[in-house]
């Protein structure tokens, strides 16, 4: 499991919002090879800002604002978000294209290329859409 330990924020009886003083990574960004997301949020202006998460919170634990925890992910779980954080915005790239193309066909490249960021920008609403379903073990 990859482990990120965070304070709560926000506490209620189903739902714990914690907050993580970096956005987590798998340390391949650190080693200058990872998957590419430190420098993505670097150029959006995120790598200093805290991450916040939502969680479930089981019957039986008492949580308050303030309290340190540790959440964790299992590897399986973090390669399925990531493959749909990649795969979603490529397919929208690809079928924005063909698409333009099928429809347009007179408009040639021009006509494509505004058919792949269409279809880019369509995915990355569409990962905006689904939100955090990834999900994440909370370790008290």
């Amino acid at each position: 499991m990859l482990f990120q330990t965070g304070t709560i924020i926000e506490v209620n009886a189903t739902h714990a919002r914690v907050e993580f003083a970096r956005a987590p990574a798998c340390g391949g960004c650190a080693s200058g090879r990872g998957c590419g997301l430190g420098p993505l949020l670097a150029m959006f202006g995120r790598a200093q800002q805290a991450f916040r998460l939502d969680l479930r919170v089981t019957r039986g634990h008492q949580l308050q604002v303030g309290d340190r925890v540790r959440a964790g992910v299992t590897p399986g779980q973090l390669m399925k978000g990531a493959g749909i954080a990649y795969l979603l915005p490529m397919t929208g790239v690809l079928c924005g294209a063909w698409l333009a193309t099928a429809l347009f066909p007179v408009s040639g490249d021009p006509g494509a290329v505004a058919g792949a960021m269409t279809g880019i920008l369509a995915g990355w609403i569409g990962l905006v859409a689904l939100g955090n379903r990834t999900e994440v073990a909370l370790l008290y």
